[in-house]
């Protein structure tokens, strides 16, 4: 908006560079949004009021993408994000909303704790196929725990069978009372639930073991 309240003269033509998305720039151009001329260009030679189809300031919206060197363009997109973080006005926050903002939250914890996700280091592509599922399965909690299923409408209940936790992939790899004796006997020394299932080739393969001949528990 800025840039549009410089204009000085009708005859200026005036090019915004912006970042939006091309679906989000569509809209804007198709959803009637009015912009404020400044008074410059809604006076006549005359200093009479003129009419708007007889105005030639011309405001071109050109969607280019982010950090692509433009002049000003890292300046833009710095204040950008500064601004994110400034305070906002109290607006009612859809559901889409906040799962997307707790999946970048989640996405940036791990980035923090384990330096983001690399395939070459990740042990998972060393399994072979059927340990390799279940040990992803139970990585996303996308599985045939009850924790999920009762969200799918699948399974009545999602507590466990122990009654003390839902029942999912941490609550059967780290506490559940019903397979303390498999734990110990699969794990003498302890281990993390990262250890189990980010763990290196014999880590993962030995929660696989776990979950298909110690628990029985299909995932």
């Amino acid at each position: 908006m800025e840039v549009v309240e410089s204009i000085t003269s009708p005859e200026d033509n005036t090019r915004v560079f912006e970042e939006c998305s091309q679906s989000d720039r569509l809209a804007l151009s198709t959803s009637g949004a009015h912009i404020q001329l400044p008074p410059a260009c809604n006076q006549g030679s005359r200093g009479k009021p003129t009419k708007p189809h007889s105005l030639r300031c011309k405001v071109h919206l050109q969607w280019i993408p982010a950090h692509c060197r433009i002049a000003g363009n890292e300046r833009a997109d710095s204040l950008a994000k500064k601004g994110s973080f400034s305070h906002q006005l109290q607006v009612s926050t859809t559901f889409k909303e906040i799962r997307t903002i707790l999946k970048s939250n989640a996405r940036d914890l791990f980035r923090q704790k384990y330096g983001g996700y690399r395939h070459n280091h990740d042990s998972l592509r060393l399994l072979d196929r059927k340990p390799a599922t279940i040990v992803y399965r139970l990585r996303t909690g996308h599985c045939r725990l009850r924790a999920h299923l009762s969200k799918l409408g699948i399974a009545g209940t999602p507590l466990c069978e122990c009654q003390e936790d839902y029942q999912t992939p941490a609550h059967v790899l780290q506490d559940c009372p019903i397979y303390s004796e498999q734990r110990q006997a699969m794990w003498p020394d302890g281990a993390t639930r990262e250890q189990k299932l980010w763990g290196s080739k014999e880590d993962l393969e030995t929660t696989s073991r776990f979950l298909t001949t110690s628990t029985g528990l299909e995932t």
